[in-house]
């Protein structure tokens, strides 16, 4: 069966849902677990960890579905392979570890722009609430 027809059998979640397993993840791309956890580590699956080392993960519908059309994109457009020099291969090995770096720093990103956001907003309403008055410490 192809990853498209996979892919489209699986049936689509709201668009706020947020995917809280390896297991959901591997369920809505019609993988298996250890499938994608290798899809994170070398081709930066979108995937978020709420702490850089933590076992708890999760991702959103939406960008699972652009990664796998970005994926789709260069596995068409990729050049044929040549016999390769061991200098080369390194090298190709560290650009693409480094484009995986990249991608995560890009996601990375987007997250603590919209963790400042929040922030900011929130302090903005703090600031602008009226003040408490003071208590003067007798009952």
């Amino acid at each position: 069966m192809s990853e498209q027809s996979q892919i489209s059998q699986n049936p689509a979640p709201p668009k706020n849902t947020t995917l809280t397993s390896w297991k959901e993840v591997a369920a809505y791309l019609g993988k298996g677990v250890r499938t994608v956890q290798r899809w994170e580590q070398h081709y930066a699956l979108p995937v978020r960890r709420p702490a850089p080392n933590s076992h708890v993960i999760f991702a959103l519908p939406a960008e699972l579905d652009a990664w796998v059309k970005r994926q789709r994109y260069f596995k068409v457009h990729r050049p044929k392979p040549t016999i390769a020099s061991k200098g080369q291969m390194r090298h190709e090995q560290l650009t693409k570890e480094l484009r995986t770096a990249v991608a995560r720093l890009g996601m990375n990103r987007q997250a603590l722009t919209s963790n400042l956001v929040r922030l900011q907003t929130a302090i903005a309403g703090i600031k602008n609430s009226p003040a408490v008055p003071a208590t003067s410490g007798r009952i």
